[in-house]
Parts: structure tokens; C-alpha cells; sequence
């Protein structure tokens, strides 16, 4: 999953709104910034809601020139696991055609020690290190 606009300057807070979840979240909008707007022609912002109990990403929209929704991601649902929420299902969704894709997560890898060389863009041609199966927590669907 990326996300560039999280990292475009322009960011306003719009308002305190309920996400997809129902939970409080804060609504930010994020405007293209001029030298990317050639790339991303039909999309003007962007809109992220961070839940306002634990700062954390929930909902994410891409919005057009003429404010209208053109594709939208939410968290569906989300385990808890120890002191970490994890999320159990995901709902991307193309706005306009109303077609969505649903991400299911039936497992994950948690307390992995990962060396600060795996964030870099040289590590990305290497494969990730696979995690202990005794890491892998499974999350029933």
C-alpha cells in the first residue's frame, strides 16, 4: 500500500469526524503539490483520518478538482493482539465505478527486530528476511 500524500507539505486539518469504524477520527487534507500534480492529473487532495485515541491511520480518500471522492481505503476491522492492534480486513474502493477489493489478513508477524538497512531504498531489491513461525500470529477470518 502507498501512500505519497502523507508526505506532501500541504496538510490542514478539516475537522473531528466519525471513520469507517465509527471511531473519532481527525480529517486532514492534503493538497498535490505542484510538481507532482503532473503524475496524479485527476486527483487534487487527498484526505486521511487518523483515530483520535491512538493517532493511527483508519481511512484514506484521493479526491478530485471538483471535490468529489475518486477512490477510498478503510479499515474494516481490526484484532487486538497483546498491546497491538492489527488489522483484520481492509476495504479499497474505486469511487467512481464502485468496484472494491477487500484485503484479508489471516495472519501476521509480530516483535520482529528488523536492522535499519531494510528501511533503506538499496535494500529494496533484497528479499525481506522471513520471520520465525513462531512469530506469525494467526488471525481467524
Amino acid at each position: 500500500v502507498q501512500m505519497p500524500f502523507l508526505y506532501w507539505p500541504e496538510a490542514t486539518f478539516e475537522k473531528t469526524t466519525r471513520s469507517v469504524l465509527g471511531r473519532p477520527a481527525y480529517a486532514f487534507r492534503v493538497l498535490v503539490p505542484a510538481g507532482v500534480a503532473a503524475e496524479f492529473g485527476e486527483i487534487a487532495a487527498a484526505r486521511a483520518f487518523l483515530d483520535t485515541q491512538f493517532n493511527a491511520l483508519i481511512q484514506t480518500e484521493l479526491i478530485s478538482h471538483a471535490n468529489r471522492v475518486l477512490k477510498s481505503f478503510a479499515f474494516v476491522s481490526l484484532k487486538k493482539i497483546g498491546d497491538q492492534y492489527v488489522p483484520k480486513q481492509a476495504d479499497y474502493r474505486n469511487e467512481v465505478t464502485r468496484d472494491k477489493t477487500r484485503l484479508q489478513i489471516t495472519g501476521a508477524a509480530l516483535n520482529l527486530m528488523l536492522a535499519a538497512s531494510f528501511f533503506t531504498p538499496d535494500s529494496l531489491a533484497e528479499p525481506a528476511p522471513l520471520p520465525s513461525p513462531d512469530s506469525i500470529v494467526r488471525i481467524a477470518p
